[in-house]
């Protein structure tokens, strides 16, 4: 199946049912998932939605990349995006990143927490980058933990603080 036929066909599933358990359930089949067969395909259509700033196509791609598996080849488009403000996709992306462990991700997950959305009272952003450096887990995000648990923001400095401990 092609990249074109998978979207087509998620996007002709829209509005998504609540109780649907998965939207590319059925799309791609079971056998599929987590096997990166569409990978190079997802990443061009990425770069594209990066340049031409398609925010509907980031949202779908990031799905479709997430069930076809992601590995460190996904590092600097997923980095590119956080840095991006043309999408609402960023706590997304953050969680790839926290999947695909890449330590080449250190720096944006903690440029990304020290930035605060003004759409992010609650600091949920920050916080899934922190989980993010903790499960990445080398001196450099342990380093960055540290930097960030000594923040101005009290939310960001506990949750930070609370993650070195664990």
């Amino acid at each position: 199946m092609s990249l074109e036929a998978v979207l087509r066909e998620l996007r002709g599933r829209y509005p998504l049912s609540p109780w649907e358990p998965h939207p590319l359930r059925g799309i791609i089949g079971e056998e599929n998932i987590g096997r990166r067969l569409l990978m190079p395909e997802i990443q061009e259509a990425l770069e594209k939605a990066i340049r031409e700033r398609n925010e509907e196509d980031v949202a779908d791609l990031l799905l479709l990349a997430a069930v076809d598996g992601l590995d460190a080849s996904y590092t600097e488009l997923l980095g590119a995006l956080l840095k991006s403000d043309f999408h609402g996709e960023h706590e997304e992306v953050v969680t790839a990143l926290e999947e695909v462990g890449d330590p080449e991700s250190v720096e944006v997950l903690h440029e990304t927490a020290r930035r605060i959305p003004n759409w992010d009272d609650f600091r949920s952003l920050a916080k899934k980058c922190i989980l993010a450096l903790k499960a990445i887990g080398t001196e450099e995000a342990i380093r960055r933990l540290r930097d960030l648990s000594e923040c101005e923001d009290a939310i960001i400095r506990e949750f930070a603080r609370d993650s070195l401990v664990d």
